[in-house]
C-alpha cells in the first residue's frame, strides 16, 4: 500500500516505521519537517507538499495517516474531505476534543463508505492479549473470575486537555478488555479551582465488571498500571509510555513477548481497507469521546451518567430536530394568540390576522416533515 502522511505527533515516526517494515511505502509527507531528515530517509522517493489537497487528487494512494497536529480545527477538515470522498485513513486518537466532531464524521463515513480508524496501538501492547483471556476464561486466571479492572495513569502533564486525552485513550483500552461501558461516576475534589488534576472516573458495562480509572503525578515514568482484580488476587501490567512492558501475576510469572504494537495496528488498518471488519472502529473512538464528555456533567450533577449506545444517523438527527422544534412551534403558536388577543383589545387593526399567522406556522412545520423522505432509512 501507499500512504500520505498529513501532520506530524508523537506517533507518525513510529508509524512511519513500521509503514517501512511491513514493505509498504509512503508517497507524499505535508505538515511534518521536524522529521524531514529520518523520513526522508525512510521514503527518499516521497514528495514534500505545500499544498494537502494534492493528497485528495494525486492517483496511486491508498489510504492516508492523519495526525492530531497542532491544530486540530485543520485537521478535522482535512479528515472530513478524505471521508467524504470515501478514501480510507488512519488517525490518531483523540484527534479532537469534541464527542461532535467524533458523530459528524461517523455519519459522513456511514453515508460515504469510508473507513476511518483510530491509531489505538496500545490494544496490542504485550500483555493485553494475555489479561484478555483471563478475563474470558477465569478458570485459568490467576485472580479467578475478574470483579474490578484499574487503571492507574501517571503523567507529568496534567492539565484538563491532557488528561481527557489520556482517559480517552486508556478507556478504549478498557473497552478492549471488557467490552462497551454505558454508565460512569466521575469524582475530583476542587475540580472547578484546580481542574481534573486529582480526576477518578468509576464506569460498568453489561460485562458486570467494575472499571476504575484515576490519574496521578509522575513517579518515575510515564505510563500505567492496569490491574485486574478478582477473589483469588491480582495481576498487574505495567505500560510505561516509552519502554518495556511488564506482568506481575498471583502465583504465576507470564513471560512478554515483543512488543509489535505499532505494526500490529498498521496491520488491522490495511485489514480494514481490503474490507474486513476490524477493532477498534470509528464507532469505537466516538464512544470513548462520549464517555470522556460525560466527565464534566458527572462532576457538575454528582451523580452517575447513564449512556446509551447509539449510532448517529441523519434520520435520527432529522427526528430530533423536528422533536424540539414542534415544541418550539407550540410554544410560538401559543404566544401569537395571546399576543392577538391583547393586540385586539386595544383595537390595533389587523389583530384579528394573527391566528392565520398560527395556521400558517403549523402548515408550515407540517410540511417540514415530509422531509423525512430525503434520509434513507437502514436495512
Amino acid at each position: 500500500m501507499r500512504f500520505a502522511l498529513l501532520g506530524h505527533d508523537e506517533h507518525t515516526l513510529s508509524i512511519a516505521e513500521a509503514i517501512r517494515r511491513l514493505g509498504h511505502d509512503v508517497s507524499h509527507v505535508w505538515d511534518a519537517e521536524p522529521l524531514r531528515t529520518r523520513l526522508s530517509q525512510l521514503f527518499p522517493r516521497a514528495a514534500w507538499l505545500s499544498d494537502w489537497t494534492v493528497v485528495l487528487e494525486a492517483t496511486g494512494i491508498d489510504a492516508t495517516v492523519v495526525a492530531c497536529g497542532m491544530d486540530p480545527e485543520i485537521r478535522v477538515e482535512q479528515l472530513k474531505r478524505i471521508a467524504q470522498l470515501g478514501s480510507p485513513a488512519l488517525v490518531s486518537h483523540p484527534l479532537h476534543p469534541s464527542v461532535l466532531t467524533f458523530f459528524e464524521l461517523e455519519m459522513i463515513c456511514a453515508e460515504t463508505k469510508a473507513r476511518l480508524v483510530p491509531y489505538c496501538p496500545w490494544r496490542w501492547r504485550p500483555g493485553m492479549r494475555q489479561l484478555s483471556e483471563w478475563i474470558a476464561n477465569d478458570e485459568n486466571s490467576p485472580v479467578g473470575q475478574c470483579d474490578q479492572v484499574v487503571i492507574e495513569r501517571a503523567a507529568a502533564d496534567r492539565g484538563d486537555e491532557a488528561v481527557m486525552r489520556h482517559f480517552a485513550r486508556d478507556v478504549d483500552l478498557a473497552m478492549s478488555l471488557v467490552g462497551d461501558l454505558n454508565s460512569l461516576s466521575a469524582m475530583c475534589p476542587r475540580w472547578e479551582t484546580i481542574g481534573l488534576a486529582n480526576l477518578g472516573v468509576q464506569m460498568s458495562g453489561p460485562a458486570n465488571i467494575l472499571v476504575r480509572w484515576s490519574i496521578g503525578p509522575l513517579e518515575s515514568v510515564e505510563g500505567l498500571k492496569l490491574s485486574l482484580l478478582g477473589p483469588q488476587g491480582k495481576a498487574t501490567l505495567t505500560l510505561p509510555d516509552d519502554g518495556a512492558a511488564e506482568l506481575q501475576a498471583t502465583g504465576q510469572q507470564s513471560p512478554l513477548t515483543e512488543d509489535r504494537s505499532t505494526d500490529a495496528a498498521i496491520e488491522a488498518f490495511v485489514d480494514a481497507v481490503q474490507g474486513e471488519t476490524v477493532w477498534p472502529d470509528w464507532h469505537a473512538a466516538a464512544r470513548g469521546m462520549e464517555l470522556a464528555d460525560s466527565i464534566e456533567l458527572s462532576l457538575r450533577k454528582g451523580k452517575t451518567i447513564p449512556l446509551y449506545n447509539t449510532q448517529p444517523t441523519e434520520h435520527g438527527t432529522f427526528k430530533g430536530i423536528m422533536a424540539a422544534g414542534g415544541c418550539f412551534v407550540l410554544f410560538a403558536s401559543l404566544g401569537l394568540f395571546m399576543l392577538g388577543l391583547l393586540l385586539a383589545r386595544f383595537g390595533v387593526p389587523h389583530a384579528d390576522k394573527l391566528p392565520y399567522g398560527v395556521a400558517a406556522l403549523l402548515i408550515g412545520f407540517l410540511a417540514l416533515q415530509t422531509l423525512r423522505f430525503v434520509f434513507p432509512r437502514s436495512s
